[in-house]
């Protein structure tokens, strides 16, 4: 799985977002688009799948929701998936 894609590749938009998705239409359809990436969501899932796992797991409800704020701050300081440096370069 690819962690990063051009903006001009066409991509779904649950592993790009709306914003990625869209920019990818319009420079499909001839418009001028800045080039750039995006860092696909894959990536964000890679690196914090166990978090993810540990919260599925936690079931729904009051354990889920007192588990998101550790969920959001391990998000902010989790480093990169070893396989995006390679992408990057």
């Amino acid at each position: 799985m690819k962690y990063i894609l051009p903006l001009a590749e066409r991509a779904e938009p649950l592993l790009v977002g709306g914003k990625a998705f869209n920019l990818s239409l319009l420079a499909g359809s001839g418009l001028k688009v800045p080039r750039g990436f995006v860092i696909t969501a894959a990536a964000f899932g890679d690196a914090l799948v166990n978090e993810l796992e540990q919260l599925r797991e936690s079931g729904t409800g009051a354990a889920v929701k007192d588990r998101l704020p550790l969920l959001v701050k391990k998000a902010l300081g989790v480093p990169f998936p070893a396989g995006l440096g390679p992408e990057l370069d």
